[in-house]
């Protein structure tokens, strides 16, 4: 059981290595075949125990590296003692084989180093095995669900990513320019504030930076904002963000969350006029599921009767039959919805059940901070929001047919069909 917990402390467990041999043992000293019971039943508790010990305790407090240090340390000690009981011809085998181990562990922990600039390169995405040469991780957090970085480049710029994968960049306020994500989190704090004007209560699904519920936060109309986050280390690094985000960490009004989404709307009563739901790309893992059709019917039930949802969707690594399948999910439970484009390569998606979604409030522009956060990536009136908007529900034409004819047709599961229309300039 010890063995199968230390290999589940590694990043490549060996599920058979311990039955097999440990079989082999117990029925060689006469246990008889009631053995294989016994071990398998051992194996399954030590992979059990052995996640769980991984999981919550030493990813969080030792780290990648040191967890599988331990990991290996178990290992090897087992090893030897196997050795010691009667698996060696001599004594001194034994010694030398634990000689042997504790050097080379001496020999991983004083020389073997994880370098933090390659971990978050994300090679697997981008192929490059380092980041860019002015780039500096400040942070980096080893995590129950993943590893998280905050990178800062030689031009003032920071990025959080995660397992190398970047999720949001922010400029300083200094900066000549907003970085090109910061539109995307603004406005998805922003139009849903100038669409229900009325809304006092609102949670947003991941932290990211922390400038989206930083944004829901600047207008004064809104009474709590429950940030929904399931990794720790992400709240954690997003702090290197400050003073921008300052609102997410010190506003009274701010509830962060650590919970899965899926797990908090599960458990939890609340309910709320607005539901932000900004998750990473659908391809991540574990995201996909809030994306689909079960989950919106959970948001549902945690929505005030005049409450909406706004969704961001991404179109990098992002085909149109994604994008139809999220649409045709999303509009089940929500069939009423305007899109908002904030850049070239993301959409914002307000939706409703009950009410049309058509009239913006100017009392966005009323509340000093929101109005200093719209302006910064370059919206200063309705006017401007208005030239992000694409469409509603009627506009975009959500129908039943084996054949589109339409301009750009997306094609969705069953025979439902989306048909969207060039890009507004903005």
């Amino acid at each position: 059981m010890a063995s199968r917990c230390s290999s589940c402390c590694l990043p490549r467990s060996a599920p058979a290595r311990p039955c097999p041999s440990s079989t082999h043992a117990l029925l060689r000293s006469q246990h008889g075949e009631r053995a294989i019971g016994r071990v398998y039943a051992a194996n399954t508790f030590g992979a059990i125990a052995g996640v769980l010990l991984t999981v919550h305790v030493l990813m969080p407090w030792f780290g990648l590296r040191n967890t599988m240090l331990i990991g290996a340390s178990i290992d090897l000690s087992i090893g030897v003692a196997l050795l010691a009981a009667g698996g060696a011809p001599t004594r001194t085998t034994t010694r030398r084989a634990a000689l042997a181990c504790v050097a080379l562990l001496a020999v991983c922990i004083g020389f073997v180093h994880l370098d933090p600039r390659r971990m978050a390169s994300g090679v697997y995405r981008y192929g490059k095995s380092m980041l860019a040469a002015d780039a500096e991780v400040v942070f980096h957090g080893d995590g129950k669900t993943a590893s998280i970085d905050l990178v800062a480049l030689a031009s003032g710029k920071l990025g959080i990513l995660t397992n190398g994968k970047s999720d949001a960049a922010i400029n300083p306020l200094s900066a000549s320019a907003p970085s090109a994500d910061e539109g995307t989190m603004v406005m998805l704090g922003a139009l849903p504030v100038a669409l229900h004007p009325a809304a006092r209560t609102a949670a947003n699904i991941g932290m990211g930076s922390g400038l989206t519920s930083s944004t829901l936060l600047a207008s004064e109309r809104l009474t709590r904002v429950d940030t929904i986050e399931i990794e720790a280390k992400m709240v954690e690094a997003a702090r290197g963000f400050m003073p921008r985000v300052a609102r997410t960490y010190r506003d009274p009004r701010s509830n962060i969350v650590m919970d899965d989404a899926k797990t908090y709307f599960s458990s939890r009563r609340e309910r709320y006029d607005i539901i932000v739901s900004e998750p990473s790309n659908p391809w991540v893992s574990g995201v996909a599921s809030l994306f689909s059709v079960e989950f919106y019917a959970l948001i549902t039930r945690h929505r005030n009767d005049d409450g909406i949802l706004v969704q961001w969707l991404q179109f990098y690594e992002f085909d149109s039959t994604l994008l139809a399948s999220v649409m045709n999910a999303l509009v089940t439970h929500f069939p009423h919805y305007v899109i908002y484009q904030t850049d070239d390569l993301n959409i914002v998606v307000v939706a409703s059940r009950r009410a049309a979604l058509d009239t913006l409030s100017p009392t966005i522009f009323a509340a000093p901070a929101l109005k200093q956060e719209l302006a910064r990536v370059g919206i200063r009136t309705l006017g401007d929001l208005r030239m992000h908007r694409i469409g509603s529900q009627a506009a975009l034409h959500l129908k039943r047919s084996s054949r589109v004819s339409t301009r750009r047709p997306i094609p969705i599961s069953g025979r439902l069909s989306i048909s969207m229309p060039p890009r507004r300039a903005s």
